[in-house]
């Protein structure tokens, strides 16, 4: 076994280890975004519906089965088909919008609700029956009152109440899962009193960053981090003066300043055990083609491919057959990343897996210079005819796409600022930069 091989085999066999010993199994669930645009202007529904396609991208990188259900598909069946995690155990869930809390039918029973589109409203024990298989692991609520209380039944109607409760369906859990995190395997985010609308960030305060870096950082951003790690990493992109979550307003309290003095607006809490992970996947595989930007979709395994990243970008062919001798930039990816010198590295790399075919053993994607699926001497060829050759990459995403036929149709989609795409399976695409084009290095990831 030659060193690159021995070290795949031992970072797997790490990751494994690692699981076991920490006792964070992954979970091929489903991930529900849901949102009402029901009494909200204009440009808080924009920030709000981007969101929600950034956390559909996310999730679907991060090894989800994702239902972008953002506005008008936000009704009564749909939220409680969230609840029951879409017949799924181990998924999450994220809703954005006006949330309530009150007195609907007695003077002493206080009941909370999240709103349809329409401006109808679902009340915890509505929600409540269909999370009765715990199928949620995670829910995050961005909304006024979502996070006030953990919730019971109350005494005199039997009624369950409470947010979390409705979602997760226990009260066993912590009520301060970032600071005192409980051993259980859930955990809910929501908002004590009043949530910030996503249109009043300022460079201090970014709310729409905050919850689309969390979610980057809990489920696709190469690390396996769990919630509380990746709420200390969107805190520094909220606000750069905080080093953690805890420094941050979110957890201290929103106030803001009266005549009379400051007064209380909000407070994040965070329920359950914060040391849960969400990711279900990981980097597993990367290609790096010619100036043509063209690439194929891995078919071989692991077979359950999720979407790619556009890692790097590069117009100066000289460059082409640089697959090895850099740094990656995640530490659950251990394979072949280019060091910006076509050499003897480079060479060795395609010599040893010269004749192999995909889905063969040994067989790596880096090493399918010119992207046909077999190791051969085309690829051999591009190593040769740029050996001793440098140069640079760009990490510049702007105007970026990749483009594919799918159903008989050419698409063409916009990747997000990280690169990330989603690509349904089967298709070959090219990586365009202005409508033209390039040469790129694609990261794969694939459920675990």
């Amino acid at each position: 076994m030659n060193v690159y091989l021995k070290n795949i085999a031992l970072a797997f066999l790490a990751l494994f280890m690692i699981t076991i010993l920490t006792g964070h199994p992954t979970f091929a669930g489903s991930s529900t975004q849901l949102g009402s645009t029901h009494s909200l202007p204009p440009e808080e529904t924009t920030l709000d519906s981007s969101t929600a396609q950034t956390i559909a991208l996310y999730s679907t990188i991060g090894g989800y089965t994702s239902y972008n259900y953002y506005g008008s598909e936000t009704t009564c069946s749909n939220i409680c088909l969230a609840a029951d995690g879409m017949g799924n155990s181990g998924s999450v869930v994220f809703y954005i919008g006006h949330g309530w809390a009150g007195y609907p039918w007695n003077p002493i029973e206080k009941q909370w609700a999240i709103y349809e589109d329409t401006g109808e409203m679902v009340f915890d024990k509505d929600i409540f029956p269909y999370s009765s298989n715990q199928n949620v692991r995670f829910a995050f609520l961005y909304c006024c009152k979502g996070g006030d209380e953990i919730g019971n039944i109350h005494f005199w109607s039997g009624t369950p109440f409470g947010m979390p409760y409705a979602w997760l369906h226990t009260i066993s859990i912590s009520d301060n899962g970032y600071s005192s995190p409980d051993s259980g395997d859930q955990a809910f985010i929501g908002f004590h009193e009043l949530a910030p609308w996503l249109a009043d960030s300022n460079e201090a305060h970014d709310y729409q960053g905050f919850i689309t870096e969390f979610y980057y950082a809990a489920l696709c951003c190469g690390e396996d981090l769990s919630v509380n790690e990746a709420l200390d990493y969107a805190a520094k992109e909220y606000n750069p003066n905080c080093d953690t979550f805890a420094d941050t307003d979110l957890y201290k309290g929103i106030y803001h300043l009266e005549p009379s003095g400051w007064v209380f607006d909000g407070q994040m809490k965070v329920y359950g055990n914060g040391n849960i992970h969400l990711s279900n996947s990981i980097p597993s595989c990367a290609m790096k083609t010619k100036t043509n930007g063209y690439f194929y979709l891995p078919s071989g395994p692991p077979p359950q491919y999720v979407g790619a990243q556009i890692a790097l970008l590069f117009t100066d062919g000289g460059i082409a057959g640089d697959q090895i001798g850099g740094e990656p930039p995640y530490t659950l990816y251990t394979g072949p990343y280019p060091d910006e010198l076509v050499d003897i590295c480079d060479a060795l790399l395609i010599n040893g897996k010269y004749g192999k075919s995909e889905g063969q053993s040994g067989w790596e994607y880096m090493a399918d210079i010119v992207p046909d699926r077999v190791i051969d001497m085309y690829d051999a060829l591009t190593i040769g005819r740029n050996y001793g050759r440098s140069g640079t990459y760009s990490h510049d995403l702007s105007h970026v796409t990749v483009a594919f036929y799918f159903e008989g149709r050419l698409l063409e989609e916009m990747v997000d600022p990280r690169g990330f795409a989603y690509l349904p399976y089967g298709p070959d695409f090219t990586v365009k930069r202005s409508g033209m084009p390039i040469g790129a290095m694609v990261i794969f990831w694939s459920r675990v």
